[in-house]
């Protein structure tokens, strides 16, 4: 716990090096619902550094925790999205908007899905 507030500390100074680092510690030891807010607070993290390698393996960490959270599968679209790999981000909106049909989050990423920018070949 104490290194989980370390790391809430740091982000809260803009420090997101840090606060990842110290959030990487804390994991290391957390058990239970401990693991699960730690991890939660390393997704937003890396989402903020701009790793979204990092997020994804997080966001897919936490579907291993609870494989049927719709939230859980909402962040691994959303790391997907942010590494830019569109079309595998489509697909995990899409499932959540199956299992879930009145997420308007889901909706809504769905929908920046199918902008251009989201439809044309990285480089």
């Amino acid at each position: 716990m104490p290194l989980l507030m370390l790391s809430r500390a740091h982000s809260a100074c803009g420090q997101l090096g840090l606060a990842i680092q110290a959030a990487t510690q804390a994991l290391e030891k957390a058990r239970g619902g401990l693991q699960r807010a730690v991890l939660e607070d390393l997704f937003r993290l890396y989402l903020s550094a701009g790793s979204s390698d990092g997020a994804k393996r997080v966001a897919q960490e936490l579907r291993k925790l609870d494989p049927s959270s719709i939230t859980y599968l909402y962040l691994l679209g959303l790391a997907t999205m942010s590494a830019g790999a569109f079309v595998e981000a489509k697909d995990v909106f899409a499932e959540v908007l199956r299992q879930a049909p009145g997420s308007w989050q889901a909706q809504h990423a769905l929908a920046q899905m199918h902008r251009p920018w989201a439809s044309a070949p990285r480089r």
